[in-house]
């Protein structure tokens, strides 16, 4: 949010009604993960995307996948067991979001 105020890329009232804006899109954004596929899913819609791991550790994986013939890369970390740190090399609006892991 920092950023976001400091950046020219948004007016001064634009960075004000960012932290609401931003609470309402990711309430209704969830990434799924499968061996395979990261699914993003915004509402009713999901979009699966083959990766392929490059590099693994206890706390943080790091893949690549493929998507309008770009490459980029996105690492998760775990913090503290219920949280996941992401950040993507495709993303230029955030330097990272950390995502709350819900059970089911």
């Amino acid at each position: 949010m920092e950023a976001a105020k400091k950046s020219p890329k948004y007016s001064e009232q634009e960075a004000e009604r960012m932290p609401k804006m931003i609470e309402r899109m990711m309430g209704m954004m969830k990434i799924k993960l499968t061996d395979r596929d990261m699914i993003y899913v915004r509402g009713s819609r999901e979009m699966a995307l083959p990766y392929t791991v490059k590099a693994a550790s206890k706390q943080s994986t790091t893949v690549q996948f493929s998507q309008n013939k770009k490459t980029f890369e996105v690492q998760f970390t775990l913090i503290d067991g219920k949280y996941m740190r992401f950040t993507s090399s495709g993303s230029d609006d955030m330097d990272y979001y950390i995502w709350k892991r819900l059970k089911g």
